[in-house]
């Protein structure tokens, strides 16, 4: 080995501790109890779809707990201190995924994929992490440590409904046929940017060095539709992977989309050129 690989693998390491060790939070402020959310006056039109408080709902923490389990067995790790019903939100969404992609171990692949690219091989599951933080963002993807951080803010009422109101999911491209809480609207998006990073890696790792799903995703959906206007294409996927996991219906222009995407999520092989 040479002197220059030398050094390339000393800062590989050297970053890697320093990142997955320091303190990732989204700002500062001071932090407020999950349990105590915010009671928020949503407007009329928002209250029979968008929702910005947790339900109050009985959870059976053993039966969460095996649940928990069967994840953790899969490869998806958590990490700090949980509200059940903190848990049980990301518990469900996990299992939303697993459902449109139509195998839970696939899944987990290719969640997987993403962390040991982005983590240049020092990390394989992908992590949960509850933070007491406070701020914007009140979730986010970090790729070096492999982890998703959902901070304090996440879980605020009042913060997330200041902050977090994405006008698309009342606009005529979208179809509810539930209330959708914001919390879940930015977790699943966070896990749609998983995804595309590790399909991405999948694509990379066979020698396709040329996929584009953002270009896809340009190419097919009208910029009318997007769900958020003046942000790259990156984050407009993210969140169109998050509310297809959801069950959040959409247009014509964007069931073509999932429809060459399924391809991919099955197989692994690349369903667009």
């Amino acid at each position: 080995m040479n002197g220059n690989r030398i050094v390339r693998w000393i800062t590989r390491i050297v970053i890697a501790i320093v990142v997955g060790s320091v303190g990732l939070s989204g700002g500062v402020g001071a932090p407020a109890s999950a349990s105590q959310v915010v009671n928020v006056d949503v407007e009329p039109q928002l209250a029979s779809s968008i929702t910005y408080e947790l339900d109050d709902q009985y959870i059976d923490l053993d039966a969460q707990n095996d649940r928990r389990q069967v994840w953790h067995d899969r490869g998806i790790r958590f990490k700090g201190s949980w509200q059940p019903e903190e848990m049980a939100l990301a518990l469900d969404i996990l299992d939303a995924f697993g459902e449109v992609v139509g195998d839970d171990e696939r899944l987990v692949a290719i969640l997987e994929a993403a962390v040991r690219a982005k983590s240049f091989g020092f990390k394989r599951h992908l992590t949960l992490e509850r933070k007491s933080s406070w701020g914007l963002p009140a979730a986010v993807w970090y790729g070096l440590p492999g982890k998703i951080v959902l901070n304090d803010s996440l879980f605020d009422a009042q913060f997330v409904y200041d902050n977090y109101y994405w006008s698309f999911l009342e606009g005529a491209y979208v179809t509810l046929d539930r209330e959708v809480s914001m919390q879940e609207a930015i977790i699943a998006h966070e896990i749609g940017h998983v995804f595309i990073d590790g399909l991405h890696a999948e694509a990379r790792s066979e020698g396709d060095r040329d996929l584009s799903l953002e270009a896809l995703y340009d190419a097919v959906v009208p910029p009318e539709q997007l769900p958020h206007t003046g942000y790259v294409t990156n984050e407009n996927l993210a969140t169109e992977l998050g509310v297809w996991a959801l069950g959040i219906g959409r247009t014509t222009e964007v069931d073509a989309l999932r429809t060459r995407l399924v391809v991919r999520f099955d197989t692994g092989v690349a369903a667009v050129p």
